[in-house]
């Protein structure tokens, strides 16, 4: 018993120990850290300083609104920086961070981000030597604006180089210094090219057969013997033609047909409305009326058919053709008929539609099966949609 008793009070002044000495440490730190702060405050940084006093220094700068390079030497970017704050915070304005800017910095609340990239946008000034993520977007900006420059976040002789092009074009001070006139013209430059996109026509702007369509797919080919293109989705909001999707088309196996005869095995060139869409894999939510693709189902292609391109069934009693496109193909999971020779003029060609492939086809029009979900599920019968098939030399004639 006695032994336990000594051994628990040996512990509880071993912990008494222990806790004394955790705070005479805790209260050495905070005055080490007090210590620090006020030999900090105390610290008088000009042009040529280095260390950890003038980083420190930058990255507070840079928490108030400025926008220079935290290198821990204390150059004509930091001294700027130095002005401005002072200048903002009615010190005397001299560049040298001492014991009232250090106060002013330390008593002064950071500006939000809103506020810094205002500042760096319009009034940081930028030169050789300059660091940091202002410069890295200042030279992406000018390359972006065709004053090529690699976007490394330092201010060399190369991106000076490329400034003084752009101070010459926008007939400002050539000087090779990014300031806030320079930045001015950059943006005034942006705008004009945004301008100059927004009002430039794409191609189904220039077109002017389109009636009262409100959606227009259309696919073109370099050439005529081309099988592949590309095939776009248009639609018109607002009075203004915007694309909806772009992806590769796939026309037949001898190109286009411009006119289309059958057996060619070219797709037709033209301006078609589109027919209903069909398919034994099920409606993906097409808008257009869907038919469920049946076992018997074919289109007929056999020019001397009274039934020549239209949907008929092996089961017909009136059956009177030799040859017919199967509707179960496995090429026809789902698509849309292309209203191609309504008329049904005999050897004008045949079943023709918009279906899912990844190479050419015998006269249909395909694209890769998700692009062809979206363009089943994005027409709508109500605009009345149209398909457009043209090489890029034949565009003018829609």
């Amino acid at each position: 018993m006695a032994n336990y008793q000594t051994k628990y009070i040996l512990g509880k002044r071993l912990g008494v120990i222990l806790l004394a000495f955790s705070l005479i440490f805790s209260a050495f730190a905070i005055q080490q850290m007090v210590f620090l702060a006020k030999t900090e405050a105390a610290a008088t940084y000009s042009m040529g300083a280095q260390g950890k006093g003038v980083k420190t220094l930058q990255q507070k700068l840079n928490k108030n609104g400025a926008d220079i390079g935290v290198d821990s030497i204390y150059g004509v970017d930091t001294r700027n920086a130095v002005k401005s704050f002072q200048k903002d915070k009615s010190l005397a304005v001299d560049g040298i961070a001492g014991p009232d800017t250090h106060k002013a910095l330390n008593n002064s609340k950071s500006k939000n981000k809103t506020s810094k990239k205002k500042t760096s946008k319009q009034t940081a000034t930028y030169r050789i030597g300059s660091q940091g993520k202002g410069v890295k977007k200042l030279q992406k900006d000018l390359s972006e604006k065709g004053y090529k420059t690699s976007a490394d976040g330092i201010y060399g002789a190369n991106t000076a180089k490329v400034v003084k092009d752009l101070q010459q074009d926008a007939g400002i001070t050539a000087d090779g210094i990014a300031g806030p006139d320079t930045h001015k013209a950059l943006d005034d430059a942006k705008k004009k090219k945004k301008e100059k996109q927004k009002s430039k026509k794409n191609k189904v702007d220039k077109m002017t057969t389109l009636g009262d369509s409100e959606q227009v797919i259309l696919v073109t080919t370099d050439n005529m013997d081309a099988t592949t293109g590309t095939l776009e989705t248009y639609e018109k909001k607002d009075g203004n033609w915007k694309q909806v999707m772009k992806d590769t088309a796939y026309v037949g196996k001898s190109g286009l047909s411009d006119p289309k005869q059958e057996g060619d095995l070219g797709a037709p060139v033209g301006k078609f409305s589109l027919g209903d869409a069909f398919g034994y894999e099920g409606d993906p939510g097409t808008k257009l009326d869907y038919r469920d693709t049946k076992q018997t189902d074919v289109w007929v292609d056999d020019p001397d058919s009274d039934y020549y391109n239209t949907l008929q069934s092996t089961n017909s009693k009136n059956k009177d053709w030799d040859s017919a496109e199967d509707m179960n193909h496995e090429l026809y999971a789902n698509g849309i008929e292309i209203n191609y020779n309504e008329s049904n003029t005999p050897g004008e060609g045949s079943a023709i539609f918009l279906h899912a492939n990844d190479s050419y086809t015998v006269g249909c029009t395909a694209t890769p099966p998700d692009s062809l979900k979206e363009v089943m599920t994005w027409v709508d019968p109500a605009k009345d949609p149209v398909i457009v098939q043209t090489p890029e030399s034949g565009l003018a004639n829609f």
